[in-house]
């Protein structure tokens, strides 16, 4: 089991687009009725650098705004990914593609050692997988026709999932930054070369100023967020929440991923990093069952920092049958 498990992260160091295994599920708790669900083959060995540990704890420690920029910018000269990731990515909130970083697209084996040291980069590239996991598993048994990638970035998720479906899908991402939609093109562009499978739309939007999002129709549809609703405070997860509820078809299925806890979080605010709102998995379950969406089963990442979860539209009988017990 460990040699799939060294097998399966060091392939998806960047984006080859090879088939993969087939995760096993370990119910670990029931949440308000729901089922809560773990991938145990996500957990691998941590090999944090020391030395840059010991620098972020300094940061933690550090008092002075000069102080922690001197800290950053010793750590930014380990390597140009990093670099990169310090001067846009932070900032941003990873932003404009830089989450491939935290993804480990492309980047040398060096900048691992820092990510390790980083319980949400872990559990971000834990939940990479895991999503593309949640995602092959509705291709495969319902007949969706599209995806709509919410704040999408490049596409990896669902980009990888359509090709371990190898399901012909439209692909819808709405993402702010045309820097990001352009390393979507790219990646689109490495699957289809091999296998024409994806058929892409561009919307170039802030999905946080849109009033009202379009309502989806004529296809059955896969919503699926990520990376988004942790930027949002409770009161404006509850609005995003209730759109999303408005949009959703019947037949549509939306995967939401959400932070559930970040015990860095003074290190965060100390580099600046864009403001992060965590909320725990029952307050996401309830929030949710209150618009009226019916949550059928959840996942969290191996390290506990984010939950993925599985969510429909009531029917009309559902609610009903809601009602009278």
């Amino acid at each position: 089991m460990e040699e799939k498990k060294q097998n399966h992260f060091l392939r998806n160091s960047a984006p080859d687009f090879l088939e993969s295994e087939i995760f096993s599920e370990l119910l670990v708790y029931e949440l308000l009725g729901v089922p809560v669900y773990k991938y145990p083959n996500l957990e691998y060995t941590l090999c944090p650098n020391k030395r840059i540990g010991n620098i972020l704890k300094s940061i933690e420690r550090t008092k002075t705004k000069m102080g922690v920029i001197v800290r950053l910018i010793a750590l930014a000269g380990v390597t140009p990914a990093l670099w990169l990731l310090l001067t846009r990515g932070i900032s941003s909130g990873l932003s404009g593609g830089t989450m491939d970083i935290i993804y480990r697209v492309g980047i040398p084996k060096k900048v691992f050692g820092l990510l390790d040291n980083i319980d949400i980069a872990v559990g971000s590239y834990q939940r990479r997988f895991q999503i593309e996991e949640v995602l092959i598993q509705q291709i495969r048994t319902e007949n969706y026709e599209q995806i709509i990638t919410i704040a999408g970035g490049s596409g990896l998720i669902p980009i990888e999932a359509i090709y371990q479906s190898q399901k012909q899908m439209r692909l819808i991402n709405i993402d702010k930054s045309d820097k990001a939609l352009r390393k979507m093109k790219n990646n689109i562009a490495k699957v289809n070369d091999q296998i024409q499978l994806i058929y892409p739309v561009y919307i170039t939007e802030d999905i946080s100023k849109i009033a009202n999002i379009t309502p989806i129709s004529g296809s059955k549809t896969i919503v699926e967020c990520t990376g988004y609703i942790e930027y949002l405070d409770f009161d404006d997860k509850t609005i995003f929440v209730k759109r999303l509820s408005e949009i959703l078809d019947k037949e549509d299925v939306l995967i939401l991923t959400a932070l559930t806890q970040n015990q860095q979080q003074l290190l965060f605010e100390k580099i600046g990093f864009k403001k992060l709102f965590p909320i725990k998995i029952e307050e996401l379950i309830l929030l949710l069952q209150e618009n009226h969406l019916h949550v059928h089963k959840a996942f969290l990442t191996p390290n506990d920092t984010y939950a993925t979860i599985i969510i429909t539209k009531y029917h009309d009988e559902e609610v009903k049958l809601s009602l009278a017990t």
